[in-house]
């Protein structure tokens, strides 16, 4: 190769991108630039070392940083005689590469070709469905909980069988029942889910010896990105592919935030274990941040007991330093936010600032403050593009045409629009299919007048003829000229106008939008004959971070969870209190309280130039007032003083003593008055937990303390304790366990 590829960089990435064989470990802190290191790993085996393209494999987990590695590959071949090597590699995410698997290899499996994803959305229906179908009462048993357990478990390798044995209690029990007919049905109507997506890829390589070896040799060097985030269906799908060894996975433990969703901080900690002899890399200079940020959250991450110690450096200058901002409440701390960012986009477009929250709810007072004033802002994981009714009303459509057994897309369908078909009727249709074993649309013209009425039959069957035509004009015509039939054929866009007349000119506009889509894509696909399965199983698997748009000058709202991989040069961290950020769910498990000290290392190495801590001694949560919030034990980790009394700048609403943040006095709060005890009149179910406040308690972890108060009722009951060893702690009194002391 003509070109350096060491020239632009340090030496730790050089060492990493020249070790070639073997399991390589690279720790890469926030903002070290691994992606850069990963794709100059993949040109320096190309070009230097000329492995060829082909036998290289690339896996994160969104489409967008996928074709970012793509991007910056096809750059480094520039002047090498092969410039399109690039697109021989196989970047993909997980979840794209399993699916590429299962359509070419997984009949044998049971896998049908043209097999079609369900995405959330879908699952919850199914689930809602089965709940129906058994007689459970859906508030006992929550389909977001039931749906949560199958794809933990999935997620686990883990089946109905293996759930139901190890259930601690009724709504496990009966979850795994649920599992099992959940199950059922997926495979009846020819649909799999995400998780199911990698449970059959491993499947299929663990049962076809064949095959396992064939991949092996095709992707003979594998490059995993954010290894941190991986979970066990993940972790054993790599390790039947890199048998080989040759196994480089990249990734930052400080930053492992997806236990929730399966991911195993595991992985990437016992690596050299799995893989003896591997090399380890440590990336440490940093590219993104102010060395003052970087301190700040050093010092907050170092107290994590799991983890691989590394303190990220960087040669960078300017910046300023980290502010602390002391709330009166939450009005007070949402007016500094909102002035502050005004007064930043004198110099920093609103784009290049984010406010980062732990849970969505505390998204709204800021929402109304940066209205009042006038801010543009967009809240990032709110309804996006293709969760709009519209968009997955016609993608419905499109799914129907593919997997007429798709039972999801076909009941989405089906009254839209508007038919006049009941529920009645269509419980009758699903029935009547489950009973014949075939699809509901195969039934659409065979209902006899004694099942429905003869007005309502005729409606069925132009259901019916309607598919029959959209079908066969599918095989013809473009994505985008296909979804314009359907429209006009439907009569779609007058079903919107009248269904929603305000929000009409909108919703029209997205279905345009869509066409849009639809034409980019065939613009770029390879596969003309396949494209439509490929342009449904692209529009399941986009993530929300692919879903982000970014284009416009608007300040960014987001949980931190979603915050991962961005960078702004301004960042606000809000609501930094005890119970909040740590959250209380996290106060029993030393494990998940170091996830939410990873949640705020991850906020704070966000920014590149400013960051803006804040917390208030006020607020209302769900519905009550609190007057004595502790401040985050993050921010004493940071070494940072808070003041006794609040700070209020000129927001407009004055509470108590007036000075800057960076003024006045600077002593943490200890004040006893804190602990006073507060009694309130309790209901029924409140006081059925056999304390009240001002007894002396019992935790099974915390061990003795006084209890101050009760708020809330029944399941949402919370306790304030103040306990000898372990301080105030707030408590779900549900699962407490709390017991009284005589």
């Amino acid at each position: 190769m003509t070109r350096d590829l060491f020239a632009d960089l340090n030496e730790a990435q050089r060492e990493a991108v020249r070790c070639v064989e073997g399991p390589l470990l690279i720790f890469a802190g926030a903002g070290t630039g691994k992606t850069r290191v990963i794709t100059h790993r993949i040109a320096h085996l190309i070009y230097d070392i000329g492995i060829p393209a082909e036998h290289i494999l690339a896996v994160t987990f969104t489409n967008k940083a996928a074709e970012e590695m793509r991007s910056r590959l096809a750059g480094l071949s520039e002047g090498t005689g092969d410039p399109e090597a690039a697109q021989r590699v196989f970047f993909s995410t997980f979840h794209r590469f399993c699916a590429w698997l299962l359509r070419n290899h997984g009949e044998s499996l049971g896998v049908k070709r043209h097999f079609t994803i369900y995405d959330d959305a879908d699952t919850t229906l199914l689930i809602k469905q089965i709940l129906k179908s058994m007689d459970l009462d859906p508030s006992l048993y929550r389909p977001a909980v039931i749906s949560a357990l199958i794809d933990r478990a999935k997620n686990e390798l883990r089946g109905p069988a293996d759930v139901e044995s190890s259930a601690d209690g009724p709504v496990q029990e009966k979850g795994a029942k649920i599992f099992m007919e959940y199950e059922r049905r997926l495979r009846e109507n020819g649909v799999l889910d995400f998780s199911d997506l990698l449970v059959f890829s491993v499947r299929l390589l663990q049962t076809s010896e064949s095959l396992r070896k064939h991949f092996q040799e095709r992707f003979a060097f594998i490059h995993v990105d954010e290894y941190q985030d991986t979970n066990t269906a993940q972790y054993t799908l790599l390790r039947l592919l890199a048998e080989h060894r040759n196994l480089c996975v990249v990734g930052d433990d400080d930053q492992a935030i997806y236990s929730w969703r399966g991911a195993d901080i595991r992985n990437i900690l016992s690596f050299e274990k799995d893989f003896p002899n591997a090399r380890v890399v440590t990336l440490q200079q940093n590219y993104r941040s102010s060395q003052a940020i970087l301190d700040l959250a050093y010092r907050v991450i170092q107290n994590n007991r799991e983890r691989a110690d590394k303190r990220l450096m960087t040669t960078r200058t300017g910046g300023d330093a980290p502010m602390l901002y002391t709330a009166a409440d939450g009005y007070d701390e949402a007016s500094f936010v909102a002035m502050r960012a005004r007064d930043l986009s004198a110099e920093t477009p609103y784009s290049d600032m984010a406010i980062f929250y732990r849970t969505a709810a505390q998204s709204r007072r800021i929402e109304e403050e940066m209205m009042a004033r006038g801010i543009p802002y967009v809240v990032v994981s709110g309804v996006g593009f293709y969760e709009r009714r519209e968009v997955k009303d016609l993608l419905a459509y499109l799914r129907i045409l593919v997997n007429p057994a798709d039972d999801a897309a076909f009941s989405r369908i089906l009254n839209v629009p508007k038919r006049g078909i009941g529920d009645t009727t269509a419980a009758a249709l699903a029935e009547a299919a489950k009973s014949a074993g075939i699809p509901q649309t195969e039934l659409l013209s065979r209902l006899d007048q004694s099942t429905v009425s003869a007005a309502v039959r005729k409606k069925l069957v132009d259901l019916a003829d309607l598919l029959v035509v959209l079908r066969k004009l599918a095989a013809e015509l473009a994505i985008e000229e296909l979804l314009r039939r359907i429209v006009s054929m439907t009569n779609y866009f007058d079903y919107l106008e009248k269904s929603d007349p305000a929000g009409f000119e909108e919703r029209a506009a997205n279905v345009q939008e869509l066409y849009t889509v639809a034409q980019e894509f065939t613009r770029r696909s390879t596969d003309p004959s396949g494209a439509l399965v490929s342009f449904l199983e692209e529009m399941s698997l986009l993530t929300d971070a692919d879903r982000a748009d970014s284009s416009a000058d608007r300040i960014s709202l987001m949980t931190l969870h979603a915050a991962k991989g961005l960078e702004f040069s301004a960042v606000f961290l809000i609501g930094m209190e005890e119970g909040t950020l740590p959250h209380a769910s996290s106060f029993e498990s030393e494990a998940e309280l170091e996830e939410e000290r990873r949640l705020c290392y991850v906020g704070m190495t966000r920014a590149k130039d400013r960051l803006f801590l804040s917390h208030a001694y006020s607020r209302k949560i769900y519905g009550e007032s609190f007057d004595d919030i502790r401040p985050s034990r993050f921010l004493d980790e940071a070494g940072l003083e808070i003041p006794e009394q609040f700070s209020v700048i000129d927001t407009g609403r004055r509470f108590g003593s007036r000075h800057r943040p960076d003024e006045g006095p600077r002593r943490r709060v200890d004040d006893a008055s804190a602990n006073r005890v507060v009694r309130v009149p309790l209901d029924e179910d409140t006081a059925a937990f056999g304390v009240t406040p001002g007894d002396r308690v019992q935790h099974p972890v915390f061990g003795a303390g006084i209890l101050l108060r009760i708020t809330g009722r029944a399941e949402e009951a919370t306790a304030l304790v103040n306990f000898e060893r372990a301080g105030r702690k707030r408590l779900k009194l549900a699962y407490a366990k709390l017991t009284r002391v005589d």
